[in-house]
C-alpha cells in the first residue's frame, strides 16, 4: 500500500546554498513552493554564503516562513551544503534534497525523487534539462583515462529508475541513511566535483546512484558566468578527486598524466595562453587543498 502523497514529504527537507543568484533564488523557491506544497515552508533551508548583491532581502520578504541560515563569508558549496543538512538531519530529515538557486523543480519532481529514496535508500536526481529544453543531465561517468567526469545519459532513457556512474548535485536526494554510513560532503571541494565525489562513496558504502526519469528539473547553469574562475575550480577540484578516487592500479597513468598537464601548463603561460594561469592556479592551490579538510581558496572567489 503506497503512502499518502499528504504524508509522503513530511520528513523531507530541501537545502539550497546560495551566493549571489537571489534572481534565480526566486524562480527556484517559487517552483519549490508550486511543485510540492506539502513539503513545510520551514523544511525549505536557504544558505546564504554571504552574498554581496543586496538582493537576498527581497526573496526573504516573499518567503518569510523558509529558513535562512547566513554565512560570515564564502565558505564554498560543499561546506555551505553540510551546514543546511546538518540542520535538516537535526529537525529530523528522512531525505535531503540539495537544489541550486539555479535550478527550476518540474511538476512532481520532488515527490518521484522520494517515493523512490523511500523504496530503496540511496542517492537519486531527476533528468534535468537546460533552459532551451535540450538534456543537461541524465546520467554520469568517471573517466579515469582522461580525469573527467562526463555527463553520459544512455539511449533511450529508461522509463524507471536507472544506476549511473555518478550524479550532479545540481538536484540531489539523498536519503538519511547515507549520511549515516559514509558522513557528509567533503569540504575541500570548494566548488565542483563533491557531487562526484559522494557518489562514489555512497557507492562504495553499497547505496544505489540513479537517475528517476519521471522526476525533471531545469537548469540555468549559472557558473557559465564565472569564466576563469570556472577553470580554476575545475581544474582544482579535479586533482582532489581524481588524487582521492584514482584506483591503485591507475595511479602510475595518474601521476603521469598530471605531470603532462603541468608540463603543458609551464608551456600555455610562456606562450600566454588563454586560461593558462587560472589552470597554474588550480595546480598551485591543490598542493595546499589536499592536507586541509576545509579549503577556501584565497583568490577567484568573488
Amino acid at each position: 500500500m503506497s503512502m499518502p502523497t499528504k504524508n509522503l514529504l513530511e520528513k523531507t527537507f530541501i537545502v539550497i546554498v546560495h551566493y549571489n543568484s537571489a534572481g534565480l533564488l526566486l524562480d527556484c523557491l517559487r517552483s519549490i513552493i508550486a511543485t510540492a506544497p506539502e513539503c513545510a515552508h520551514q523544511n525549505i533551508i536557504v544558505v546564504d554564503n554571504a552574498s554581496t548583491d543586496g538582493t537576498l532581502e527581497a526573496v526573504r520578504k516573499k518567503f518569510q516562513k523558509v529558513s535562512y541560515i547566513y554565512n560570515t563569508h564564502n565558505i564554498g558549496f560543499a561546506a555551505g551544503a553540510n551546514i543546511g543538512a546538518r540542520r535538516a538531519l537535526e529537525q529530523g530529515a528522512r531525505e535531503v534534497l540539495f537544489c541550486n538557486p539555479d535550478a527550476v523543480l518540474q511538476k512532481g519532481c520532488v515527490q518521484h525523487l522520494v517515493r523512490v529514496a523511500q523504496q530503496s535508500p540511496g542517492v537519486f536526481a531527476p533528468v534535468i534539462s537546460d533552459t532551451q529544453g535540450a538534456l543537461w543531465f541524465a546520467g554520469g561517468r568517471i573517466d579515469m583515462i582522461r580525469q573527467r567526469a562526463v555527463h553520459d545519459a544512455p539511449t533511450p532513457l529508461p522509463q524507471t529508475p536507472y544506476d549511473t556512474g555518478y550524479l550532479s548535485g545540481c538536484v540531489l536526494c539523498v536519503h538519511a541513511d547515507v549520511f549515516a554510513t559514509i558522513g557528509l560532503f567533503d569540504e575541500r571541494f570548494f566548488l565542483y566535483y563533491e557531487d562526484a565525489d559522494f557518489s562514489l562513496r555512497a557507492q562504495n558504502a553499497g547505496f544505489v546512484t540513479q537517475v528517476v526519469p519521471r522526476a525533471r528539473a531545469v537548469h540555468a547553469e549559472q557558473s557559465e558566468d564565472l569564466g576563469e574562475q570556472k577553470i580554476y575550480f575545475l581544474v582544482l577540484a579535479g586533482l582532489l578527486f581524481f588524487s582521492r578516487n584514482t584506483p591503485w592500479w591507475l595511479k602510475p597513468w595518474y601521476y603521469l598524466y598530471t605531470f603532462a598537464r603541468r608540463i603543458k601548463n609551464s608551456s600555455d603561460r610562456f606562450f600566454s595562453h588563454p586560461h593558462a594561469q587560472a589552470v597554474y592556479y588550480g595546480f598551485k592551490d591543490y598542493g595546499r587543498a589536499k592536507h586541509t579538510t576545509h579549503f577556501i581558496p584565497d583568490r577567484h572567489i568573488q
